[in-house]
C-alpha cells in the first residue's frame, strides 16, 4: 500500500470529520456527491436525501467534535476501502462522549482527485 493512498484515505476521513464538526451541509453534499451514506437506520444518496439526513443529525445547537483513529486501508476490486474508529464528543457546555463507532469508507480516484464512493457509519456505543 503506497503512502499516497493511505494519506488519501486519512485525508478523506478527517475531512468528513471536519465537515461534520462544522455542521456544513453544503460541504457534505459536495463531499458525497457520488456516494451513498449508510447509518444504522438508513442509507441515503443524492442531495435531497443527504440534506434531510444531515439536517436531522446536525440539528442540535450544541457543537461537537469527532476524533478519528486507527485508519486501515485495503485494496478492493474498484478502488480502496478504509476503516477507522471514531468518537463524537458534544459540548453541553462540558465535553460529553455521545457516540463511539466505526467508519467503513470505499474510495477511488475520480479523474484528478480521490473521492468517497460509500460511507458506512456503525455506532458501537450510542448514548440514549
Amino acid at each position: 500500500m503506497s503512502d499516497d493512498i493511505r494519506s488519501a484515505a486519512e485525508e478523506l476521513l478527517y475531512k468528513y470529520g471536519a465537515i461534520a464538526d462544522a455542521k456544513d451541509i453544503p460541504a457534505a453534499l459536495k463531499f458525497f456527491q457520488n456516494a451513498t451514506v449508510s447509518f444504522p437506520q438508513r442509507t441515503v444518496a443524492g442531495s435531497e436525501q443527504l440534506t434531510e439526513l444531515y439536517s436531522e443529525l446536525w440539528g442540535k445547537p450544541n457543537s461537537h467534535r469527532h476524533i478519528i483513529t486507527n485508519v486501515r486501508v485495503t485494496k478492493v476490486v474498484l478502488g480502496y476501502s478504509a476503516t477507522a474508529l471514531y468518537t463524537r464528543w458534544e459540548f453541553t457546555p462540558a465535553p460529553l462522549l455521545t457516540t463511539m463507532g466505526e467508519y467503513e469508507m470505499a474510495f477511488s480516484r475520480h479523474e484528478s482527485h480521490w473521492a468517497v464512493d460509500s460511507l458506512v457509519v456503525t455506532r458501537s456505543w450510542p448514548v440514549g
